[in-house]
């Protein structure tokens, strides 16, 4: 039982770094993005905030910890979240200014 739950948590962790590097690419990754339109320590939180999270859920993967189960099912809950969020922000703001750009370019 404790391996399996090691392997979620690795799989949790793994699901989380991708998910957090996604979002911040999504979310600062472009010029135009609406966080540039905000004050200097209001853009610059939430990108120092998911550096730090996925510098962590990297080194969680990396160390094979075996947390407790109560862990691991907030890892796991971070992982699906943050999947979701990155791939709603990219449908949402990324793809939709691509598409746009695209029809406004070969009009």
């Amino acid at each position: 039982m404790e391996d399996y739950k090691m392997l979620v948590n690795f799989i949790s962790c793994l699901i989380l770094t991708g998910a957090f590097t996604a979002f911040l690419i999504f979310v600062f990754g472009r010029k135009n993005s609406k966080i540039y339109s905000l004050p200097f320590p209001q853009c610059l939180l939430p990108k120092v905030g998911l550096a730090f999270c996925t510098a962590g859920a990297l080194m969680n993967a990396l160390t094979l910890s075996n947390p407790a189960w109560t862990e691991v099912c907030l890892n796991f809950g971070l992982a699906v979240l943050f999947s979701w969020a990155a791939y709603f922000h990219w449908r949402q703001f990324v793809k939709l200014k691509q598409k746009k750009a695209k029809k406004t370019k070969y009009k």
